[in-house]
This record gives C-alpha cells, sequence and structure tokens, in this order.
C-alpha cells in the first residue's frame, strides 16, 4: 500500500477534500502514481492528514466518477486509469511551463474553451476586481455561501432569463467550479432521490459519461436529431443528460419539436431531463431555438446547466446549475454534502463584470471572433484536406470536430500533431458506440490566433495525409 503524505492548506479557501482530489489526480495523471497501485483506506489516510473520514470519502468518490480509480469490495481503491482523453488534458495543463528557454518555438494549442491573452478585457476585469475589493473588504473572509453568492447567483439569473429564456428563482441556482462537479453532486442528490437508471446521449461530453456510469447504469441514446423512443421505453430512465445548443461533442442543433416531445416524456413519467447548454452564448443569433427549461411550466422536470469560462477564460472556472422546484428541499437538506469551490472574491468580482455590462460587451466580441475563426478554420480544412476530411459543424460555436479520413488511429494523428508543435485532442471518450470509420479529433479554436490557422492546417495535412509517416 502507497504511504502518502499531502501537504493541506487548511487556510486556504480551497476546500480540503478538493485539495486532496486534486493532488492524487494529479499526481496520477503526471505517471507519478501507476495502475494498479492501491491507495491507503478512508480511515488511514483520514488518520494522517488529520481530516475527518468525510474529507477522504469525497475526494476518493469525486476521482472514482471520473475514472481515475476503482473500488471492490475487501480490497478498497486502487488506482485504475485508462483514459486517453484525460492524459491530452493534463499535457495542457504542463504545456509551456516546462520548455527550456531555447525551445523558442510555440505551441499551437487547440485546448477547447481557451481564448487569446488579448481577448481578455483587462481593464475591465481589473475594475470589477478593485471595486468587488472596497466594498467588501469586510465580508470577503466570511464563510461563502454553500451554493454561491447572492449577486452573481443575481446576474446569472438576469442572464440566462433574457438569453435562454430560463424562468427561475435566485434559490434554484447554484454555483460550481466547473460541469463535472455539479454533476457529480447532482448524482449524489439523484442517489438519495432512489433514481438509478440515467441514460446519456450519443455522443455526450466524456467526463458526464463516467460520471453516470460509474454510479448508475447509463445506456447511450441518440437524441438529437431523432429521438430513441424505443431504448427510452425499453430502458426506462429516471433522468436523461443531454445536450440542446449542440448535439453532445458535435454543432448539431437539437429542433424545437424533439425539445418538446422530450419533455412531454419527462412530465408523463416523472422522470429529469439534465439539459447541458454549452456553448449556446456562441449560437447562430438567425437560428435561435429555446431551452427546454423554457417550457418547462411548472419548473419540475428540467435541470439546466451552463458556464460562464468560455467567454472570460479557463481560470474563471465557473459553471451554474438551475435545478427543479421538486429537487430544492433535497438540495437544501443535503447541501453539506457540497462545499463552494470558488472564491467568494472570484464569484464577487464576475458578478460586478457582469452587473457593470463587461460580460455582454464581451459576449458581442467573442461571438463575432469566434464566428470569423470558425469559418477561416473550415476553409483551410477543405483546402488542404478537400476529401479527406468530414467536418462536424454547422456555423456556430468555439470548437469542431473532424474526421481526418486516414488509415491512422486517433494517438497517432496526436503523435504526429505534436511532433509539429500543434496540440489536438482525441475524443474515443465521446462515443460509446461510434459510427464512424475514421478517426476524429477536435479542435477548440477560440484560443488560436485566425492569421495563424492557414499556417497550422498546413503541418497538419502535411504530416497526417503523409502515409508513409
Amino acid at each position: 500500500m502507497l504511504e502518502f503524505f499531502i501537504n493541506l492548506d487548511r487556510n486556504s479557501i480551497q476546500p480540503l477534500f478538493e485539495q486532496v482530489y486534486k493532488e492524487i489526480r494529479n499526481r496520477i495523471l503526471t505517471g507519478d502514481l501507476q495502475n494498479g497501485q492501491k491507495l491507503p483506506s478512508v480511515r488511514k489516510m483520514a488518520i494522517d492528514l488529520g481530516v475527518g473520514k468525510n474529507t477522504i470519502l469525497h475526494a476518493y468518490e469525486l476521482l472514482l466518477a471520473e475514472g481515475l480509480i476503482s473500488s471492490k469490495p475487501q480490497s478498497g481503491y486502487m488506482i485504475d486509469f485508462q483514459d486517453e482523453m484525460m492524459f491530452t488534458e493534463s499535457k495542457h495543463q504542463q504545456m509551456t511551463t516546462f520548455q527550456s528557454e531555447g525551445d523558442k518555438e510555440e505551441v499551437i494549442d487547440f485546448y477547447y474553451g481557451n481564448i487569446e491573452s488579448e481577448d481578455l478585457p483587462y481593464s475591465d476585469w481589473k475594475q470589477s476586481f478593485q471595486k468587488t475589493l472596497d466594498q467588501n473588504e469586510n465580508t470577503l473572509l466570511s464563510l461563502s455561501n454553500v451554493f454561491g453568492e447572492a449577486p452573481l447567483r443575481e446576474q446569472i439569473k438576469i442572464y440566462v432569463e433574457t438569453s435562454r429564456g430560463v424562468k427561475c428563482d435566485v434559490d434554484e441556482i447554484m454555483i460550481g467550479g466547473g460541469i463535472q462537479q455539479i454533476l457529480f453532486f447532482l448524482a449524489s442528490i439523484f442517489k438519495l432521490e432512489g433514481i438509478e437508471r440515467v441514460a446519456v446521449e450519443e455522443p455526450t461530453y466524456n467526463k458526464a459519461r463516467h460520471i453516470f456510469g460509474t454510479l448508475f447504469q447509463a445506456p447511450s441514446l441518440i437524441l438529437s436529431e431523432e429521438i430513441d423512443w424505443e431504448g427510452l421505453h425499453s430502458y426506462k430512465p429516471q433522468a436523461i443528460y443531454v445536450h440542446t445548443s449542440h448535439r453532445g461533442t458535435e454543432t448539431v442543433i437539437m429542433s424545437l419539436e424533439n425539445r418538446l416531445d422530450l419533455l412531454n416524456w419527462a412530465k408523463e413519467t416523472g422522470s429529469y431531463i439534465i439539459e447541458d447548454d454549452f456553448e449556446s452564448e456562441f449560437r447562430n443569433l438567425n437560428e435561435i431555438i429555446p431551452s427546454i427549461k423554457t417550457f418547462d411550466e411548472g419548473r419540475n422536470h428540467v435541470i439546466y446547466m451552463g458556464t460562464l469560462s468560455s467567454t472570460l477564460s479557463p481560470f474563471a472556472k465557473i459553471s451554474y446549475m438551475v435545478f427543479p422546484k421538486r429537487l430544492m428541499q433535497t438540495m437544501y437538506q443535503y447541501k453539506g454534502l457540497y462545499e463552494q469551490p470558488v472564491s467568494k472574491l472570484m464569484q464577487l468580482t464576475i458578478a460586478e463584470f457582469m452587473k457593470a455590462g463587461f460580460f455582454g460587451n464581451q459576449l458581442r466580441r467573442m461571438r463575432k471572433k469566434n464566428a470569423l475563426k470558425l469559418e477561416a478554420f473550415k476553409c483551410c480544412f477543405e483546402e488542404y484536406f478537400q476529401d479527406r476530411v468530414h467536418i462536424f459543424s454547422k456555423d456556430a460555436g468555439i470548437h469542431l470536430l473532424a474526421e481526418i479520413k486516414v488509415a491512422k488511429t486517433e494517438e497517432q494523428l496526436v503523435a504526429e500533431a505534436e511532433r509539429v508543435k500543434v496540440r489536438v485532442y482525441p475524443t474515443k471518450g465521446f462515443w460509446k458506440n461510434p459510427a464512424h470509420r475514421y478517426p476524429v479529433l477536435q479542435f477548440g479554436f477560440s484560443g488560436v490566433p485566425i492569421e495563424k490557422m492557414r499556417e497550422v492546417v498546413q503541418k497538419l495535412a502535411d504530416i497526417w495525409l503523409d502515409e508513409k509517416k
């Protein structure tokens, strides 16, 4: 068994369970911990670190849901990591930090959610930050509200009502440090509610598949273009996780008819729809379709999720959930299961940023710029790859998926791109039963300068289309 020590910062705003989780996660992703190694028991780890057993249990449950460890009766927890997508995410996080001084060649990184440094409105952010400090100096060190600071929840309420037609009360909104974290808390609430069957759409967010697949029976169903009624009726899920602004990882929008049909199904069966409306802020303004939550008049069947990170940049890892009225009692009864991961200062600064109108201005700038980038990127692919590529995309969003028609694997394409200083990302975890014949890669283009796209795509075409390499 591993001897384990973690230097916990007990004065940090970051919860202790999250410090334990992140430290173990980092050691797994960097290779310090290997598959098959056994972690200390919950009791031993708690004693060694001087924390409560629930702190360690919560950290282990996060690692379990993320697919980094496994648990067997009488055997405890051990490292059991197979997700190649997360390896590439870890490489992104370490990207240029470890480049030597002599290595001046820039790495072009297509990591999802990046923005260019010039796109962050520093002066607006600095103004919001300073105002927050001036107005809250006596309260910043007090404990944050478990479900989020009221000013930020109020701004999110205004935002979702005006932009997506989602009617809600401030008390129905919960702030999180990322969709993955909110999904894990939701899964815990489902367990307490006696929910055992959760379905996910195909394709889907790979970490949602991990969470629901680990904690529930979670089959994949095709829902966005054509609802799999046979699968719904035979499996009878009590909740289903869907994307509406885009279908899973593709930019295919769920039709209004399908949204209403799915909501009627939820009402008739008493089920929940988990609506992840990611990238909705970058949708095509000529093709606005209201969210499913908009039509949930009793506000009892749709759990709505969104994020602010793709507009503010990944450094402000902020997500939110609007939960239905019939879950409110359970949510608040068991709020002790959740520790607010986002600092009070960050929450209040973002609230001020939104209230001052800076967020709306930033969103309009980014929407216009990313639309231009998407068109430029697609044109470059068509020019250099011609019939050797299939783009899964319409005309909105901050990423695209490209099926590269070559006799190579995703892993080979990722490695070849790395050799020419380009970082791309596999999609193997998005599908349970992939129908495509060739490897599909994800390109988050919002962080790549438009003037570099032609050069980058040409590099990729040169190395990927050379079957000898």
